[in-house]
């Protein structure tokens, strides 16, 4: 969860907001609507391993072993029961 900060207060006390951000991501707020983001250098290499990610493709004999574990463990929608028949 980020602290909400509007703008105006933003830049008043930016010391204040950039040291919270180590511990917390802070949202600045224009009109009550978030404008940007404000995160800790652990938190944006994060966001930036996440995102590479998202763009990678693997053959299904190279899916790293935490991939497979999260397929084979995540949880499947009741909707799409009727599919487990099809499964060998």
């Amino acid at each position: 969860m980020a602290i909400t900060v509007p703008a105006t207060e933003f830049i008043r006390r930016p010391g204040r907001y950039k040291d919270a951000a180590k511990h917390e991501p802070i949202a600045v707020t224009s009109h009550g609507v978030p404008e940007v983001y404000l995160l800790s250098p652990a938190e944006y290499e994060h966001y930036r391993l996440l995102k590479r990610r998202e763009r990678e493709a693997f053959h299904l004999k190279e899916l790293p072993e935490e991939f497979v574990r999260a397929i084979l463990t995540a949880p499947i929608d009741p909707a799409f029961e009727a599919f487990n028949d099809e499964a060998p």
